[in-house]
């Protein structure tokens, strides 16, 4: 008797499942993050507070908030991040030695931990 294995195509269509999970919940963190970076900061006179989503002053920053959902060799992934044009974005979330952290990316996520197990359930 031949005995056929299915799991190959079980475990193609959970990733892909997990995948468009994925990018639902990736579309929906990002709008809240670039919801978050409305605040305006034209002409530098509202500056955010250390702590605080960075004050937009071009929206250059909220432009570029995006995510990718997609699969490898590891199985299904979501990552949140700025495009790499905007170099300036790892210093806002983590800070310097001369200016505190305005994180956007962690709280982001930290803030909808529950709405994200509740859309992964969805």
């Amino acid at each position: 008797m031949k005995y056929n294995d299915y799991s190959k195509k079980y475990v193609d269509k959970v990733q892909k499942d997990l995948v468009n999970k994925f990018d639902s919940i990736g579309s929906k963190l990002t709008s809240y993050a670039k919801s978050k970076l409305g605040v305006s900061n034209q002409g530098g006179k509202n500056p955010s507070k250390p702590g605080e989503f960075p004050h937009a002053g071009t929206g250059l920053l909220r432009a570029n908030v995006t995510w990718v959902a997609d699969r490898d060799s590891m199985g299904a992934f979501l990552k949140i991040g700025v495009a790499p044009i905007i170099d300036y974005a790892v210093f806002l979330e983590k800070g310097t030695h001369k200016m505190d952290a305005r994180p956007f990316l962690y709280p982001t996520v930290w803030m909808n931990r529950q709405r994200i197990i509740t859309w992964m359930r969805g």
